[in-house]
């Protein structure tokens, strides 16, 4: 298991969840009941947007792997929104999650956000191209997180 505290340096901390947590007021936020899949690579990224989702009373799956939702949504499982990261560590991409809920006709309208870098997010067309519904830039506040949210789910 990954904590925060082993993949950010303890120097940066403080700044990282500063910049998630700015502006942020849990009494702006009404209560929801939706099931969102993270889908990332890197178990202490998954862990604090499940932490996070969780405040906010929604249910939360996560996956580790591309190959790991797939198999969960094949099995039944149907998100309200799938927040995939769009570079993987290896295997397929966030992009290629997209494209395969897309060509499934039991999944084909299920809201879908692309996670990534501002570099990578500046090739719009491959995220639009996959049929993601939105994307979200990392570093990201919590109000980033849920505004991204919402826009996806109404």
């Amino acid at each position: 298991n990954t904590a925060l505290s082993d993949i950010i340096p303890i120097r940066q901390r403080g700044r990282v969840m500063q910049r998630m947590f700015k502006n942020f007021s849990f009494a702006d936020v009404s209560v929801m009941d939706k099931t969102i899949m993270i889908v990332d690579w890197h178990h202490g990224i998954r862990s604090m947007i499940s932490y996070t989702l969780a405040l906010e009373h929604y249910g939360v799956v996560t996956a580790g792997s591309v190959a790991e939702a797939i198999e969960m949504i094949e099995a039944g499982l149907k998100p309200d929104l799938i927040i995939a990261e769009f570079d993987m560590e290896s295997g397929p991409t966030g992009a290629e999650l997209a494209k395969s809920i897309r060509s499934n006709p039991e999944t084909f309208d299920m809201p879908f956000i692309i996670m990534a870098s501002e570099y990578r997010l500046k090739r719009e067309d491959e995220w639009k191209k996959a049929g993601a519904t939105g994307c979200i830039v990392k570093p990201f506040t919590v109000n980033e997180l849920l505004d991204s949210i919402r826009r996806a789910t109404t």
